[in-house]
């Protein structure tokens, strides 16, 4: 495939289905096979990039980066209930 193709489809984030062979595209740039909506009954992996092209393979890592990112738990001080908050210093 030539590379403005395989450009193009990775800017349309082109997959075809691995059940039905349907094509269809995702919100994410990168191209390869993947389970479409209808065919998908949850299964934990879905989108598998197509490793022989080098930006596929930038995008699959930074999506492993990001999901092992949030499985750690966070602080988040806009979840803190107010009163469990100081509002005022005092000094003496």
């Amino acid at each position: 495939m030539p590379f403005f193709e395989k450009f193009r489809r990775w800017l349309k984030g082109s997959f075809f289905c691995k059940k039905c062979r349907r094509e269809f595209h995702t919100m994410c740039y990168g191209f390869g096979e993947a389970i479409c909506p209808d065919c998908y009954k949850g299964e934990q992996p879905f989108l598998f990039f197509d490793n022989s092209y080098l930006l596929n393979r930038i995008t699959a890592h930074l999506l492993n980066q990001r999901t092992t990112q949030t499985d750690s738990p966070s602080y988040d001080p806009t979840l803190i209930h107010p009163t469990s908050v100081p509002t005022a210093i005092e000094i003496t």
